[in-house]
């Protein structure tokens, strides 16, 4: 495996925990509606992660119980990204002309 495969594979691998981190960072900042936009992840997200407990539940070698989470991460992560930017970009005071 050459080193570009390596890092990438490993970004890849650090959407897991970041989109925790941004998701819960992101509900407590939004209000109101805007709320509500930014949990919309969650309803497919916490089924995932309740696939992969139960995966791992089972012991054995269950290599294929972080699966789901990889492949349905990156995604919800950047929805959540884009979803804090535009939230931050609208309650930043606007200029005085």
């Amino acid at each position: 495996m050459d080193a570009i495969q390596m890092v990438s594979w490993s970004l890849w691998w650090l959407t897991v925990p970041a989109y925790a981190v941004v998701q819960v960072i992101v509900l407590l900042r939004a209000s109101g509606f805007s709320r509500w936009v930014a949990a919309f992840p969650l309803v497919f997200m916490v089924p995932c992660w309740i696939l992969f407990v139960v995966g791992l539940s089972q012991g054995g070698d269950n290599n294929l119980a972080w699966l789901l989470l990889l492949l349905s991460t990156p995604p919800a992560l950047l929805y959540v990204v884009v979803v804090g930017v535009v939230l931050w970009a609208g309650k930043r005071p606007s200029r005085p002309a």
